[in-house]
């Protein structure tokens, strides 16, 4: 059964920044090649910065100086450089020898740039400060009363793995290896919320056009499943509960600041919106290549 084609691939070279369009990627067990393959670090307290807690990431675009044929990005030194370009139009590459004092400049605050380190080295990976309750429910812009449910679907493992690390050692994402949504649920949010549901606020890796067009929430559905897509096997994990981030400015993209959709996906999906995917069998994908259903 097929449920859809694949109609945009993204990939986003440095965490929380914004990404590139790609015609055809390469998927390993830790997602797309050259994806989240570079993080900002926070030189003060030493540890991975994001978006959640510095939005101003967002208006920034990253684009990876490699090509859609890129196999696997690596660790360290084997991981391609990327070039970065600040909302005042600033160009300079993550190897640059002043590339973290560009970067520092134009966020007024001390960072540097760091490629994916190999997992062994956890002490890059772990957090600095404890999470207290009202952390979260500010980085997810939970409306007064409402309770943070993100992390109901995580696994146990995964959830140990957060409570002691920015993201899981050897990866920059921060939890799932890849992101999925449909155009349907872009065309549902749009249609109930009155809201701008453009898929550069959502940040997914795959956007699925599925076989019926119709303005639901259709992958929310498919939790369980496992697909095909291309030369990959996928398992679709579960729902994304959305943080405060869609609502965020993104001047990379000339998105500008929506701060009543936080809201607007609490009334209208729960705050559900895409899903979260783990790579069962890596291969390569293309645009235009059919999610096709193996079993539920």
């Amino acid at each position: 059964m097929i449920l859809g084609t694949l109609a945009e691939i993204w990939r986003y070279p440095v965490k929380s920044m914004g990404g590139e369009r790609v015609q055809a990627a390469f998927l390993k067990p830790r997602g797309v090649a050259g994806d989240r393959c570079w993080t900002v670090i926070d030189s003060e307290r030493k540890e991975i910065a994001n978006a959640k807690r510095w939005p101003e990431l967002l208006n920034f675009r990253a684009s990876l100086c490699a090509g859609d044929d890129l196999v696997e990005s690596g660790y360290d030194e084997e991981v391609p450089d990327v070039e970065l370009e600040s909302p005042q139009g600033d160009v300079f590459r993550a190897r640059d020898g002043d590339a973290g004092h560009r970067l520092s400049t134009q966020l007024e605050r001390p960072v540097q740039l760091s490629p994916l380190v190999r997992p062994g080295n956890t002490d890059h990976y772990r957090t600095t400060v404890h999470r207290e309750r009202e952390t979260v429910i500010d980085e997810m812009g939970l409306v007064p009363g409402a309770s943070p449910s993100a992390t109901s679907a995580v696994p146990e493992s995964l959830k140990m793995e957060i409570g002691q690390f920015i993201t899981p050692p050897g990866t920059y994402v921060d939890a799932y290896p890849v992101h999925m949504m449909t155009t349907n649920s872009l065309d549902y949010l749009s249609d109930k919320g009155s809201v701008d549901a453009v898929v550069q606020r959502f940040r997914p890796n795959f956007l699925i056009e599925p076989t019926m067009r119709l303005p639901e929430l259709t992958e929310n559905s498919w939790p369980g499943y496992r697909v095909r897509l291309g030369g990959a096997i996928l398992h679709i994990h579960s729902c994304t509960v959305r943080c405060s981030m869609p609502a965020r400015s993104q001047a990379w993209c000339g998105l500008t600041e929506r701060t009543k959709l936080s809201r607007i996906m609490l009334d209208v999906c729960d705050r559900h919106l895409g899903v979260n995917v783990m790579i069962e069998q890596g291969g390569r994908i293309s645009v235009d290549d059919a999610l096709i259903l193996l079993d539920a």
